[in-house]
């Protein structure tokens, strides 16, 4: 039996990135909610899926390998290419970044290679090419577990 194959067609396409994409996060509210990137040329970038337009852009100091938000959309993480988490609160609507409130947790040796919000974002898990797997307390920034998988 011939199998049939839909093509489904892109209605939205962003492209503000000047590098690769390597990472994005959906948040809540389904059309009316936003889409979070990361990506190699060291930015990462917040649309908004209704209007598809760009609400704002953060410049970073290395390439970013992941991104995640809480599940309130209170705080974006960052991982980096340095192994480094950057910690952005988000404003009203996710619309700005406080840059200036940014905290950096630090702890994996090489680049970071995921990311993920857990219980209702008071735990971050953060995995890194150096095959560390750390969780963190959000509240504190601090890292309160170390796995080690080499």
């Amino acid at each position: 039996l011939a199998q049939q194959h839909a093509v489904l067609e892109a209605t939205c396409s962003w492209n503000d990135h000047s590098l690769p994409i390597t990472s994005i996060h959906v948040g809540q509210g389904g059309v009316r909610g936003r889409i979070f990137s990361a990506s190699l040329d060291r930015t990462a970038r917040v649309f908004e899926i209704f209007s598809k337009q760009p609400l704002f852009t953060i410049a970073c100091d290395t390439y970013l390998t992941a991104i995640v938000v809480d599940c309130e959309e209170r705080r974006m993480f960052l991982g980096g290419g340095d192994g480094r988490i950057s910690v952005f609160r988000l404003g009203s609507g996710a619309t700005t970044a406080e840059a200036s409130g940014s905290v950096v947790m630090e702890g994996h040796a090489q680049p970071v290679t995921s990311l993920l919000c857990a219980k209702q974002g008071t735990l971050l898990l953060s995995a890194s090419e150096d095959g560390g797997i750390r969780a963190w307390d959000v509240q504190s920034n601090q890292c309160i577990q170390v796995t080690d998988t080499k």
